[in-house]
């Protein structure tokens, strides 16, 4: 997972060196941000809250990233809401996907 969050930000940053250490920054944030919450009973639930931080942390920086690339806050606007779109409906269906393996017991209990 974090050679995917290292490979968002290079593709943003031309030094590849700082992308990396920014990635390795937001990672580091969205696990103590996951490690904090009271949503944490063990290392299962530890990671469905990270991915949920991870999720948060990208949402919050599509703007400011969209604004730099794009050059005007009214342009960057516009990335925000298909990136979001997007994300809500990978994650539903993500959700579908669990829901369906589980109902024909795929899963290892």
């Amino acid at each position: 997972m974090l050679t995917s969050v290292v490979a968002s930000f290079c593709g943003v940053c031309e030094d590849y060196f700082e992308a990396t250490v920014e990635a390795f920054v937001a990672f580091g944030i969205a696990g103590e941000r996951a490690a904090q919450s009271s949503n944490v009973k063990g290392p299962g639930s530890f990671k469905v809250t990270f991915f949920d931080e991870i999720y948060n942390i990208g949402a919050l920086l599509s703007y400011p990233i969209a604004k730099y690339i794009l050059g005007s806050s009214g342009a960057a606007f516009m990335f925000v809401i298909p990136f979001s779109l997007s994300s809500t409906i990978g994650s539903v269906i993500g959700y579908v996907v669990v829901l369906v393996l589980a109902k024909y017991k795929k899963f290892i209990s």
